[in-house]
């Protein structure tokens, strides 16, 4: 990367192009100064001893030294100073200035003492540039500590530390913005929003995310992968939902699947209805919850969801050939085609190998030999046998050794 030089000289923002001056004389009660680490000096200065073409330095230490012999000779000035130095091609100084309510200072003297600086008033107030240091509102920047700031005013940092109006606003419409754009998820409010912005903010927080999941309702080429993991207890269905997750880099939701499936879920990529049974939950809900193009919500405790996801594990004790067997043939083939894949976990030996079944659903229809009714069928044709290893994610003997554990500090009673 080629290194990023800054270019002022000592007339920037002095005179106009007709040669009257300007800026020269304003007065500022305030002012905001970027000082380049690096800086190429564009024309002559005798009084600096500066040459065209020369490149000036400065480092922390440089400035503060100055500001500190400003301050010999002006008492009442403060100044908060930092060092912005996450790009190292771009190393660069913050300075505040603040002259009080009854002083002021000449663009001209900031001028001679910050030669090579952008030189503005404070936009917002004092305030509002101080946290600017340390990136208190532009959580998309890099963040900086209060500590790294060095000031004269340390009384005056401490109450700037707290976000005005202006810096509440600021943070709350870029949360809303993160959330629009799906960066923000539900499962992340502790991880990415403070506590002080949420509990007074939380009803347009929560409107945000309903507006979110919408929104993603409306995509026409959003699909959902339906996995059924079934088998009996003890195979590690649940285990193997996880690792898959993780495998795919993506957060998950370990459902409960009871008849309140979504209680828990907050947006994750992945939702697991772990030890799903089907008579907990009507198959028209079902349907809805892995329908890509249905808008509506799923019925939950305290408010209804909608599932934003991309993929749906379900693990379950039943097979999946008797789910639903009162409901119509055309709703339960409907549910069937929405099931990308069916995972039939077979057996486990001691070493914690798991064989398993990747199975294709079969349906067709078969005359009743003794009604004549058309009985609608399902059968599961195993494609392909594979092995899941248990034994690298969960200690298949933890039971046995916690039983022993336990059975020990029993006797000692």
């Amino acid at each position: 990367m080629a290194h990023i030089i800054r270019i002022h000289t000592l007339d920037e923002g002095v005179f106009n192009k007709k040669g009257k001056a300007t800026m020269k004389n304003m007065n500022y009660r305030n002012a905001f100064v970027r000082v380049s680490a690096t800086n190429l000096a564009k024309s002559d200065n005798k009084d600096l001893g500066v040459n065209a073409g020369d490149t000036i330095t400065y480092t922390r230490a440089d400035i503060e030294e100055k500001l500190k012999s400003w301050i010999e000779r002006k008492k009442d000035i403060r100044y908060y100073l930092i060092e912005h130095n996450e790009d190292e091609n771009n190393r660069h100084f913050h300075i505040v200035l603040d002259f009080g309510d009854t002083s002021q200072a000449r663009f001209s003297t900031l001028k001679k003492m910050f030669p090579y600086g952008d030189i503005e008033r404070c936009k917002g107030g004092v305030k509002n540039c101080v946290r600017y240091l340390v990136h208190a509102d532009q959580p998309e920047k890099t963040p900086y500590d209060w500590d790294d700031i060095v000031t004269n005013a340390k009384d005056k940092l401490e109450g700037y530390k707290i976000p005005g109006q202006r810096s509440v606003d600021a943070k709350l419409e870029y949360i809303l913005g993160e959330i629009y754009a799906g960066r923000i998820r539900e499962y992340e409010i502790a991880e990415k929003i403070e506590p002080e912005i949420y509990v007074r903010y939380a009803a347009k927080i929560k409107s945000a995310f309903e507006y979110r999941e919408k929104k993603v309702m409306l995509d026409s080429n959003r699909e959902i992968t339906v996995i059924v993991l079934q088998g009996t207890t003890g195979l590690g269905k649940s285990t193997y939902a996880k690792a898959y997750a993780e495998k795919m880099g993506k957060k998950y939701c370990l459902s409960s699947a009871s008849n309140d499936p979504c209680q828990d879920y907050g947006g994750e990529d992945v939702l697991i209805l772990d030890d799903y049974n089907p008579i907990n939950l009507r198959i028209e809900d079902f349907m809805k919850m892995i329908d890509p193009h249905n808008n509506a919500s799923i019925k939950s405790r305290y408010r209804n969801k909608r599932f934003i996801g991309d993929t749906i594990i379900i693990t379950t004790n039943t097979d999946i050939t008797r789910w639903y067997p009162r409901a119509a043939a055309v709703h339960r083939s409907a549910m069937f085609r929405r099931i990308t894949t069916v995972l039939n976990f077979v057996s486990r030996n001691e070493f914690g190998e798991v064989q398993y079944e990747v199975c294709s659903i079969r349906e067709y229809d078969e005359k009743n030999s003794r009604s004549g009714v058309i009985d609608h069928q399902v059968v599961l044709v195993p494609e392909e046998k594979a092995v899941f290893d248990l034994g690298r994610y969960i200690d298949i003997n933890g039971d046995e050794k916690n039983k022993k554990k336990i059975i020990n500090i029993l006797k000692e009673i």
